[in-house]
C-alpha cells in the first residue's frame, strides 16, 4: 500500500507560496548586459537559487513522502534520458548543460504541485503579482519605440529592436501572449479590488502583441481566445455566475488594441503591410517560411540518421549544417549561425531521438487530455482556472511549433505553473495520473537540492565563459588578437568550450597564432577547433587554409569539397577549391570550379586571368 498523501502545512505553505510568487514578477526584470545573451544565463542561475533555497527552508516543512505521479516520472525519465545523451552527443558539455536547462520543467512542477494541495488560490496570487508589471512594460514600451522611431524607424526592419526584457522580438511576443492569457484569467477569477487592473493590462500587453507582429504568437493568441471562449459558453451553466458580459468586456479589450495596432501602423506606413503580413495565405512564401521548411527537414533527416538516440541534447546546432544549408542564404554567406530549429517538438526528437520525444510528449498529452475530460465535473472557479489554463497551454502549444518556449527560463516558469494547475484540478481518481510510486522526503529534498546546486556552477561557469567572450568579441573588431587569445584561453572550460554562436575558442586562439604568422601554430588550434564542431563552415574553412598556407593542398581539399556540398551557395569555397588546384598545377579543374561562380564576376575574371599566365609559363618552361 502506496503512504497516505500528507499536505504542505500551511505555516510553511504561506512562506512558500510568498517565496514563489515574488519568483514570476522579479524573474522577468533580470537582464544582464555585460553578457551575450542578456537573459537565459542570468535566469537560469536564479531559477536553480530559487528552487534549492524553497526546498532548503521549507524541507522539514514538507510531506514524510511524495507521491510520484505519472507526469512527475515520465518528466524525470525525460532528464535522464537527455543526461544519458552526453555519451554519444558530440559536445558532452553542450549536452549537460541542455539537461539541466530541462531539469527545471519537473522541479518546478513537484513545486507547484505541493503547493496548489493547501494554497489553490495560487493562480490568482501569480496574476497579482504580474499585474504589477504592467507599469514598467509600459514604461519599457514607451521607451524602446521612441529608440526605435529614430534608429531605424517604425517598419518591418525597425521593429525587431522591440524585444523587452526577452532578448528577442519573438521571445518578448511569446511572453506578452502568456502574461496576456494570465490577465484574463485573473480578470475572469479574482473578485478583489485587484480585478480592476486586468482590463487595462490586458490592453497593454496586447496592442504590443500585436504591433510586434510575431505570427506565432498570434496564432497561439487566437487559438486562446478561441478555446477559452467556445469552452466557457459551452460549460456556462456550470460556471455559476453569467460569463457574457465578461467574455464581451474581454474581446471588446482586444478588438480596440488590434484596431489601435493598425492605426499605429498607419502613422508610418501605408497602413495595408500589416495585414498583409497577418494573412495566414502569405506565410508559405515569406522568407522566414522558407527558412523554416530547410531547418525542419534538416531537423528529420537528423532524426531519420538517429531514430532511437537522437544526436543528444543540445547538439542540434553542431550536427544540423551537415546535412546541408542550401535554402539557408544567410548561413551560407557565412552571416548567420542557427542555433535551434524553431520548432520545440523537432528539437527534442531530432535530439533525443523517438524514446526522449515520447518522455518528453505522453506527459504533456496525458495532463491536457485529463484537464479536459475533467471540465465537466467542476463548476464555478475551478472550472474557469481549469478553462484559461488549458486554452493558454493550447496556444503556447502551438507556438512551440514555430519557436522554442521550453528553452527560455521565464517560459518554461510558467509552463511549470499551469502544467500543475491542470494536474491539481483533473480527476484524482483516474490511475493514468498517479503511481502506487513514493520518494522519502530526505531522499527528494537533497536530489533536489543537490542538482539545483550543481546547475548554479555551471551556469556561473558559462556566464564567466559569456563575459570572456564580449571582451574576445571586442578585441577581435579592434585587432588585438593576442588579447583576444587570452580571452579565448579564460573563456574555454569544462563546462563550456563553445562561444553563443558555437565556434570552438581554439578558432581565437588560431587566429591570433596565424597573425603572428605562425602557421604551424594556427593549424594546431584549428584541428582542436575541428574536433569540437566539425560542421561550423569557419572550422573547416579555417583548418583548410592552414593546410594550404603549409602546402598540404590534397589534405586542404578534402575540408574545401566539404564546405562546398555543405554550402553550395557560398562562393568563397569555389575560389578556395580553384586556388588548391592552381596551385597543384590541376588548371582544368580551377577552371571548372571557377565555372560555378556566378556573383563574384570581376573576381572570377581576374583569378582566370592569372591561371591562364602560370598556365602559359608552365608550358613555356616544358
Amino acid at each position: 500500500m502506496p503512504p497516505k498523501k500528507q499536505p504542505l502545512p500551511n505555516s510553511s505553505a504561506d512562506g512558500l507560496l510568498f517565496f514563489l510568487i515574488a519568483l514570476f514578477p522579479f524573474l522577468y526584470l533580470i537582464y544582464a548586459t555585460f553578457t551575450y545573451d542578456p537573459v537565459e544565463l542570468p535566469r537560469f542561475i536564479f531559477l536553480n537559487i530559487t528552487a534549492a533555497t524553497g526546498f532548503l527552508i521549507f524541507r522539514n516543512k514538507f510531506p514524510s513522502t511524495v507521491s510520484v505521479s505519472v507526469p512527475l516520472l515520465f518528466f524525470t525519465g525525460y532528464v535522464v534520458w537527455s543526461l544519458t545523451s552526453m555519451f554519444w552527443a558530440h559536445n558532452a558539455a553542450e549536452a549537460l548543460f541542455s539537461t539541466l536547462k530541462q531539469a527545471q520543467l519537473p522541479v518546478y512542477f513537484l513545486l507547484f504541485c505541493l503547493l496548489l494541495r493547501t494554497q489553490p488560490k495560487l493562480p490568482i496570487l501569480v496574476t497579482r503579482a504580474l499585474l504589477l508589471l504592467a507599469p514598467v512594460l509600459l514604461i519599457l514600451f514607451i521607451k524602446e519605440i521612441s529608440f526605435t522611431y529614430h534608429q531605424a524607424g517604425i517598419n518591418k526592419d525597425g521593429i525587431y529592436l522591440v524585444s523587452g526584457f526577452s532578448g528577442h522580438k519573438n521571445l518578448y511576443a511569446t511572453w506578452l501572449y502568456c502574461y496576456s492569457g494570465i490577465m484574463v484569467l485573473g480578470w475572469l477569477n479574482d473578485k478583489s479590488v485587484w480585478r480592476k487592473g486586468y482590463l487595462p493590462a490586458l490592453f497593454l500587453t496586447s496592442f504590443i502583441l500585436f504591433v510586434l507582429e510575431t505570427r506565432a504568437a498570434l496564432a497561439g493568441f487566437a487559438v486562446f481566445v478561441a478555446i477559452a471562449g467556445i469552452s466557457l459558453m459551452l460549460f456556462r451553466k456550470n460556471i455559476t455566475e453569467p460569463v457574457k458580459k465578461p467574455l464581451l468586456q474581454l474581446s471588446v479589450t482586444i478588438a480596440v488594441s488590434l484596431m489601435l495596432s493598425f492605426a499605429f501602423y498607419g502613422m508610418f506606413d501605408d497602413g495595408g503591410r500589416s495585414i498583409k503580413k497577418l494573412n495566414p495565405s502569405t506565410f508559405a512564401e515569406s522568407k522566414s517560411a522558407k527558412e523554416r521548411y530547410v531547418l525542419w527537414g534538416n531537423s528529420m533527416q537528423l532524426f531519420i540518421d538517429h531514430p532511437v538516440t537522437g544526436v543528444g541534447a543540445g547538439n542540434w546546432k553542431i550536427e544540423f549544417p551537415s546535412k546541408g544549408l542550401e535554402g539557408l542564404r544567410r548561413a551560407e554567406k557565412e552571416e548567420t549561425v542557427f542555433l535551434q530549429p524553431h520548432n520545440d517538438y523537432l528539437s527534442v526528437l531530432s535530439e533525443l531521438g523517438s524514446v526522449g520525444f515520447l518522455l518528453f510528449i505522453i506527459p504533456l498529452m496525458i495532463i491536457v487530455l485529463s484537464g479536459f475530460i475533467s471540465l465537466k465535473s467542476h463548476s464555478g472557479e475551478p472550472l474557469r482556472i481549469q478553462v484559461i489554463s488549458l486554452a493558454l497551454l493550447s496556444g503556447l502549444a502551438l507556438i512551440a511549433f514555430f519557436d522554442f518556449p521550453k528553452d527560455r527560463p521565464e517560459l518554461l516558469l510558467i509552463l511549470s505553473l499551469f502544467l500543475a494547475i491542470i494536474f491539481h484540478f483533473a480527476p484524482t481518481e483516474k490511475k493514468l495520473l498517479h503511481t502506487n510510486l513514493s520518494v522519502r522526503k530526505p531522499v527528494l529534498v537533497n536530489a533536489i537540492i543537490v542538482l539545483c546546486v550543481f546547475s548554479i556552477v555551471c551556469g556561473i561557469s558559462r556566464l564567466k565563459s559569456e563575459v570572456h567572450c564580449v571582451k574576445l568579441y571586442k578585441y577581435r573588431k579592434t585587432g588585438n588578437f593576442e588579447m583576444m587569445h587570452q580571452e579565448a584561453l579564460q573563456a574555454n572550460g569544462i563546462f563550456n568550450n563553445l562561444d553563443p554562436l558555437v565556434t570552438p575558442f581554439e578558432t581565437y586562439s588560431g587566429i591570433a597564432a596565424m597573425n603572428r604568422e605562425n602557421y604551424a601554430e594556427a593549424g594546431v588550434w584549428f584541428r582542436k577547433a575541428y574536433e569540437k564542431n566539425p560542421n561550423l563552415y569557419v572550422t573547416s574553412d579555417n583548418l583548410a587554409g592552414m593546410l594550404v598556407r603549409t602546402g598540404k593542398y590534397e589534405e586542404a581539399l578534402h575540408y574545401y569539397e566539404k564546405l562546398h556540398s555543405m554550402a553550395p551557395g557560398n562562393e568563397n569555397s569555389l575560389f578556395n577549391l580553384a586556388y588548391t588546384n592552381a596551385q597543384m598545377k590541376n588548371f582544368e579543374a580551377a577552371k571548372q570550379w571557377l565555372s560555378k561562380v556566378k556573383e563574384n564576376t570581376e573576381r572570377k575574371e581576374t583569378f582566370l586571368k592569372r591561371i591562364a599566365t602560370e598556365e602559359a609559363a608552365m608550358k613555356s618552361a616544358k
